[in-house]
Order: C-alpha cells, then structure tokens, then sequence
C-alpha cells in the first residue's frame, strides 16, 4: 500500500472512529472509566501474577479496588453531603461578607481620587463584583448537581469493575493483538515510541494521583483539626484539584 493510500485509510478510520464515539457519548463513560482503571492497575497485576494466576490476580486487584471506593464512600459521602449541604447555605453569608470587604477597600481607594472618579469606581466595580457572585454561586450549584448526578448514576457503579476486570484479565491479549495490526514496517519503531509514551504518561499520571491523594488527605485532617468550616470538603477538593500543580494550593488557600 502507498503512503498517500496508507493516509487515506488512516484518515477515514479516525473519521469513522470520532463519529461513532460521538453518537456514543452518553454511554461510554462507564466503559472509559474501566479502560483508564485497567491501564492504571495492569502494573500491579502484573506483579501478582507471578505468584498466582493472571484470572486470580485480576480478581484481587479489583475486588481490593472496591472494597478501597466502597469504604470511602460510606466514611466520606455523608460527611461531604452534610457539609456541602450547609457550605450552599451559608453562601450568600459568605458573599455579602465578602462584598463588605470589598466596599472597605473601595472606600479607602477613593478616598484619594476626585470625587467623580471615586463614584464611578464605586458603581463599576460593584456591578462588577455583584455579576462575580452571581456567577461562581450559579456555577457553585450547577457543579454540586452535576457532580451528584453522576455519583448517582448506577451504570457507573456496576459497570465500571467489569470492563476493568475483563479489560485487566486479557490486557495482554489484547495488546498483542493490537501489535498484529501494526504496519509490518514500522512496527519496531512504532512500539519504541508507544513504550516511550506510555512511561512517561503513566508516571505523571500515577505519580500526580498519588500526590493528590496525599495531598487531599493531608489537607482534610490538618483544616479539620485546626477546626476550620467544611475542612473537609476544602481539603479534599485541593488535593484533587492538585492534579494541576499549584492550582490546589491556591484554590485551596482562596
């Protein structure tokens, strides 16, 4: 085949492959979510099944993943429901607090500036924070909704461990098989740069999860015990935004 018929191929299949996955969307969630969870548990497996079969040491790994979510979930969902529940409350609170302070600070800025200057930056950035608070409290809620309704949705749940399994089980099968479909050429090389690509995304991957869970953790207990509102829900919300460097620290503080 010629390079220019090889590009025409590869090109329709990702055509093909992007449409079908768009008409899919809203159902391959459960089935990305099993895919990313076998990718990120197959190290471990492998380990395991040295000692015991690869059926057994999938069966291992899974059932101690879900016995890890479970477990946090009964510990942490009511914990996070109740403080979330009063930290929607208490928001307004919050933003009239919030738009207090920022009238002080106006107040002593305009204290130097001519008096017309001085009400057109009070009535400016009134409007402005007003629209700010409306804003985050409107996307605040949507969020909380959103993000109940996929912790509530029970395809997710079920779903999710037994594409892992099956996917972590024949993983590698189902890499071998996918090396047959290599172009016979360049598969020497195109297996180099995989492995490549796959070490240095499963490292930032695995290492920033680690680090947000640690993070998050840390963060919940030590604002917990210094007895600090919804520590938790803050904590834990840095820690896992912490994925992104410095931007949990900073959301955190803020």
């Amino acid at each position: 085949m010629s390079p220019a018929r090889q590009a025409r191929f590869w090109l329709i299949g990702l055509v093909v492959l992007g449409f079908v996955l768009f008409v899919l969307r809203g159902v391959l969630l459960p089935f990305v979510a099993g895919m990313a969870i076998a990718y990120l548990l197959d190290p471990v497996v492998d380990r395991i099944e040295k000692v015991v079969p690869r059926t057994l040491a999938t069966l291992i790994v899974i059932g101690g993943a879900v016995v890890l979510f479970g477990t946090a979930v009964v510990l942490l969902v009511p914990l996070l429901q109740a403080q979330i529940g009063d930290f929607v409350s208490r928001a307004p609170a919050y933003g009239a607090a919030l738009r207090d302070v920022a009238e002080s600070w106006l107040a002593a800025v305009a204290a130097w500036l001519p008096p017309e200057e001085a009400e057109r930056l009070k009535a400016s950035a009134g409007a402005q924070l007003s629209a700010f608070l409306q804003g985050g409290g409107s996307f605040v809620q949507q969020a909380i909704a959103r993000g109940l309704a996929l912790a509530n949705l029970l395809s997710l749940l079920f779903i999710t461990p037994i594409v892992a399994f099956y996917l972590l089980r024949d993983w590698d099968r189902i890499t071998a098989r996918l090396e047959t479909l290599l172009p016979r050429h360049h598969t020497d090389e195109i297996k180099v740069q995989l492995l490549a690509i796959d070490r240095k995304l499963a490292g930032f991957v695995r290492g920033q999860a680690t680090v947000s869970a640690i993070l998050g953790v840390y963060y919940a207990v030590g604002l917990s015990l210094a007895g600090l509102q919804f520590g938790v829900v803050i904590g834990l919300g840095a820690g896992i935004v912490s994925f992104i460097p410095y931007l949990g620290s900073i959301s955190g503080f803020v």
